[in-house]
């Protein structure tokens, strides 16, 4: 009466808590590069979008906006580095990732498909875990939700 259900392996649990933790980082970057590009704009400074992005353009716009309180420098730079350090632990937590025996093959056959990239790959493989535990592709294309319910 108790339906059969799967249980990922220790390892790989470990593994998607490393990559889930990796999104959170993501979401916090995002989240002061948006915060930082509404500074300028609380007090009226002209600036373009593409200068929050890159680190080069977002260093020269903090020098070089006119008129603005120092507070709005510091909360600028502030948030330009904290941009700057969940940039790169996201980057060595995929990097991390990408070295791992477990992971590494099916990370380099995922991204054989067009389309699937260095994120993707290990995400798919970490979330769906051992697709052996499918009967057929059908199931497997069920389970990530890329088919209609009838």
């Amino acid at each position: 009466l108790v339906p059969e259900v799967y249980m990922m392996s220790e390892e790989l649990r470990e593994l998607r808590r490393v990559l889930r933790y990796r999104n959170l980082l993501v979401r916090e970057s995002v989240r002061f590069a948006n915060r930082a590009s509404g500074l300028p704009m609380e007090v009226g400074a002209e600036f373009s979008k593409k200068d929050i992005r890159g680190q080069k353009r977002f260093n020269a716009l903090v020098e070089n906006l006119e008129d603005v309180p120092n507070s709005v420098r510091y909360l600028l730079r502030q948030s330009g580095s904290q941009r700057t350090l969940f940039t790169r632990l996201q980057r060595q937590i995929l990097a991390q990732l990408g070295k791992h025996k477990m992971l590494k093959e099916r990370v380099e056959l995922l991204r054989t498909i067009e389309g699937v990239g260095s994120v993707t790959a290990p995400t798919w493989a970490l979330e769906v875990g051992e697709p052996e535990r499918f009967a057929n592709r059908g199931q497997a294309i069920g389970y990530c939700g890329l088919t209609p319910v009838p």
